[in-house]
């Protein structure tokens, strides 16, 4: 679901967002009771942004439209299947977007990453993966992709990045009546791109799809895709703090719930759909 760099994405009715990647604490920028609502609508559109890369824009597409798979711009559509906010003892304060799981809704649920395939210069069998400049996508540029189970049914692209969350949960948490913000700094992001798992039947391979004319287009991923967002509770994941006329107030009582974990999980229809 993307721009430049370093900016704060907030969280608004489960939306899911990302600034700069490290390990200290970030504050957000002052906003006005009046900008705070601008943000709310705008998330819809710009649902999170990583800067855990270059400080350049990502390109639209690209790459040589007779390049060998997997090389291209691809398209990799999947649903949100799963949510678990048990990083949290308020569910309230982790949210994934676009809020209904695919139990819930299949329309509200689906969810496309736009990305970019190429081969390294000095390396052609290496690849790297470029995020678009796509509203609702994590940005990244030329991320290594590992290759793991080569050659079996399971075989896939693998990569992951650090980033970090801010979620502004819709309505109040904990005792507390006050609008909050919630910090997830060392979230990771994950994805698994298969190459012989067809995402319309588990059991068959596809072939590689045909390249676009002009290699203008993204063209749709025909494997199996996972993409997981993450993290563990641990101390100072999450804080929480009230929104005081658009700045940061008094911390919250957040503490870490049961499980430990909080995660979004999107995938494609070949993939178990979590009960």
């Amino acid at each position: 679901m993307s721009g430049s760099f370093g900016r704060a994405c907030c969280d608004h009715s489960g939306i899911g967002g990302w600034i700069s990647s490290g390990n200290t604490e970030k504050e957000p920028e002052v906003l006005q009771p009046i900008e705070i609502d601008i943000i709310m609508l705008s998330d819809w559109l710009s649902w999170c942004r990583d800067t855990s890369s270059a400080t350049t824009p990502s390109p639209q597409s690209t790459g040589d439209p007779n390049a060998p798979f997997p090389q291209g711009s691809y398209s990799f559509e999947t649903f949100l299947q799963s949510i678990n906010a048990g990083c949290t003892t308020d569910p309230r304060a982790w949210t994934c977007f676009p809020f209904r799981t695919y139990r819930e809704s299949s329309e509200i649920s689906a969810i496309t990453f736009n990305w970019i395939i190429e081969s390294s210069e000095s390396s052609p069998s290496n690849y790297s993966i470029t995020s678009s400049e796509n509203p609702f996508a994590v940005e990244f540029k030329s991320v290594p992709l590992r290759l793991l189970d080569q050659g079996t049914p399971t075989e896939r692209f693998v990569f992951q990045l650090e980033t970090d969350k801010i979620v502004l949960p819709d309505g109040s948490i904990g005792n507390d009546p006050s609008r909050a913000s919630c910090y997830y700094n060392g979230t990771t992001f994950d994805a698994a791109l298969y190459t012989r798992r067809s995402k319309t039947d588990a059991s068959a391979s596809a072939p590689p799809p045909p390249a676009p004319a002009g290699g203008t287009a993204f063209r749709p991923w025909p494997y199996a895709v996972q993409v997981v967002q993450s993290i563990s509770g641990r101390p100072n994941v999450p804080t929480c703090y009230k929104l005081v006329n658009g700045r940061r107030g008094d911390q919250l009582d957040v503490r870490i719930g049961a499980s430990g974990m909080c995660s979004c999980r999107y995938q494609d229809l070949s993939l178990e759909i979590p009960g």
